[in-house]
């Protein structure tokens, strides 16, 4: 007997279906799908609704205003970024090995979606408050630094790293990253692994060395 084909559901009922965490997500990666074709300014409410498939409205229900859309999606597309990146790094893998496969993995994710980063990246670089300030800000690396801070210094306590202050270093780490996307959205020609490769060279050289320290202090900078 043959079998009988079930017809997808209808996108009302998907929608019907869809709860509220999942609705927001939808739109949120709509955003940026829509900034990635469009640009900042031209992502209209009416823009991202139609391609999110709902309605002008029900954004409006999620989020204040385009500002806080466009700062949401942003937040939400670096996290889904990192949650990416963590999962694909062994935590139970010594400290140089995990800093080493981080460095390689978001190089390769970076060249693998560049319109979503690169939405993502004008969006921050334009977004302002009504005040004309930015919306984004260093400020917005704390998270960040913290949990580097922290593995540096679990490394350093194993022995794996050498002496350094974690928080220079945690900055130093995160702009040289920055860095390295700036220069491969330049430079679409370079090889990415040796680049990313590099670049651990380097960073990993710095964290596994004792320096020396002040020569008129004696004493390093603290956090």
């Amino acid at each position: 007997m043959g079998s009988v084909s079930t017809p997808d559901p209808s996108p009302a009922t998907v929608r019907r279906r869809l709860g509220e965490a999942e609705r927001r997500e939808q739109i949120l990666r709509a955003t940026v799908r829509v900034v990635a074709k469009l640009g900042v300014d031209a992502a209209s409410a009416h823009a991202i609704a139609a391609e999110a498939g709902v309605s002008k409205g029900l954004i409006w229900h999620y989020f204040e205003d385009k500002t806080d859309l466009m700062k949401q999606a942003v937040i939400q597309a670096a996290r889904g970024i990192r949650d990416e990146v963590v999962a694909s790094v062994d935590p139970q893998s010594p400290a140089p090995e995990r800093i080493r496969n981080y460095i390689l993995t978001v190089a390769r994710l970076r060249m693998a979606r560049q319109e979503e980063f690169r939405a993502t990246d004008r969006i921050a670089a334009r977004l302002e408050n009504a005040d004309g300030t930015p919306v984004f800000s260093a400020r917005d690396y704390e998270e960040l630094y913290a949990g580097q801070v922290t593995i540096f210094r679990n490394a350093q306590q194993d022995g794996s790293f050498g002496d350094f202050d974690p928080r220079v270093m945690a900055v130093t780490y995160q702009g040289a990253i920055d860095a390295m996307f700036a220069y491969l959205d330049s430079h679409p020609d370079v090889d990415v692994e040796a680049y990313a490769g590099s670049l651990a060279d380097i960073l990993l050289a710095a964290m596994t060395r004792q320096p020396a320290r002040s020569r008129q202090s004696g004493r390093r900078t603290q956090p």
